[in-house]
């Protein structure tokens, strides 16, 4: 009798013990789907119609008065890692292997939505699904993840959709949030689109904004890639910039070379990644269309080409050391098969592979990569 006491109490306990956790578990799991939709709502980049003035949150939680629709993120909880005007830190990462790090550092390193900064990139673009390029929300993300490997800090995005489901706000909000996007909704100048009206006048607005933060910057499109012919390594075009600045104090922009990348691309079932679908390059500069990186202090025009300079001289990287690889993919064949004409003024260059399993090994968030969208 005893023992069959003993055996009920042991059954009673053992109950209530697994009620409690299953009550414990119940309670975790109803907090935590609350709290996401509401986190979401605070995060969420809003598109306004016009552009009337509304507040900018700043890394310091400081709400500013702004013309044009900018999103930045506050400070993230812990803070970030500092950075000095000179970006001594700028491009240094830990690890290990002939193009990456094991730990994938350059990947991890806190990003700062407020500078200052070594080196920014400004980018306008507009995401359209008729896009005869096919370039879609899925290959700018790529591209951004590229800058990242390069060494850019900071990425200011003008986003100069004409329809509404065509704005990059959804798909740019994780990496405002991260610290690492500026987004700016320029919709009120994308129609109609002129170089003038649309193009240089976001580039302009950048430099008159937060040109200040930055000692250098490019601006480059989502199918423009820097490229250091000597050093694939994480941060290889700050450090590329640090010591082409050295060697010439005098120059204030520095031009990268345009060579294209042509051909049909690979189908999505081989690669996803565009700069990993083509492998055919121009043997020569495929055009004089450069791309600069500056100063923005000594700017006093900007252009997309060579900007105009207000002090310092605009100089040419050499192309055996620094280019621009640009992925223009069939536009010369009419979007068809290879012709004997591209073959002709192209070789292979699979030079760019590395990096491409770099940032597809070191970056999470793969639906972002992989996935085709438009906004």
């Amino acid at each position: 009798m005893n023992l069959i006491r003993y055996f009920l109490v042991l059954v009673l306990v053992g109950a209530f013990f697994i009620a409690s956790l299953s009550y414990r578990f119940i309670a975790e799991t109803k907090i935590t789907t609350v709290n996401l939709p509401e986190r979401a709502a605070r995060t969420r980049t809003e598109s306004p119609d016009s552009v009337a003035i509304s507040p900018v949150v700043t890394a310091n939680n400081d709400v500013t008065a702004k013309h044009d629709s900018v999103t930045t993120h506050p400070r993230r909880l812990g803070g970030f890692a500092t950075r000095s005007q000179e970006g001594t830190d700028a491009g240094d990462y830990s690890g290990t292997g002939a193009h990456g790090s094991n730990n994938c550092a350059w990947y991890k390193k806190p990003s700062s939505p407020k500078g200052p900064y070594f080196l920014t990139a400004v980018l306008l673009v507009r995401i359209y699904y008729a896009d005869l390029a096919g370039l879609s929300s899925r290959e700018m993300i790529q591209w951004l993840h590229y800058l990242k490997h390069a060494g850019i800090e900071h990425l200011y995005v003008y986003d100069a959709y004409i329809l509404r489901n065509e704005s990059q706000s959804r798909a740019l909000a994780p990496y405002v949030r991260e610290g690492f996007v500026t987004y700016v909704d320029w919709s009120h100048r994308a129609n109609p689109y002129s170089i003038d009206g649309t193009q240089l006048s976001a580039y302009q607005d950048c430099i008159t904004r937060w040109g200040s933060e930055s000692v250098w910057q490019t601006a480059i499109d989502i199918d423009e890639y820097p490229f250091c012919l000597t050093d694939q390594k994480p941060g290889f075009m700050t450090r590329y910039i640090k010591k082409f600045a050295s060697l010439h104090p005098e120059v204030s922009e520095m031009t990268m070379q345009n060579y294209l990348f042509l051909g049909k691309p690979l189908p999505d079932k081989e690669e996803t990644f565009l700069f990993g679908k083509l492998w055919r390059r121009t043997r020569n500069r495929g055009n004089t269309l450069v791309k600069p990186v500056y100063k923005p202090a000594h700017i006093s025009s900007a252009q997309v080409h060579h900007n105009a300079l207000s002090q310092g001289q605009s100089m040419d990287a050499p192309d055996e050391q620094f280019r621009m690889n640009h992925y223009w993919g069939a536009r010369l064949q009419n979007w068809g098969e290879d012709t004997p004409e591209i073959l002709a003024i192209t070789e292979k260059d699979r030079s760019m592979e590395p990096i491409v399993r770099e940032i597809a090994r070191c970056v999470d968030s793969k639906d972002d990569l992989y996935k085709k969208q438009w906004n």
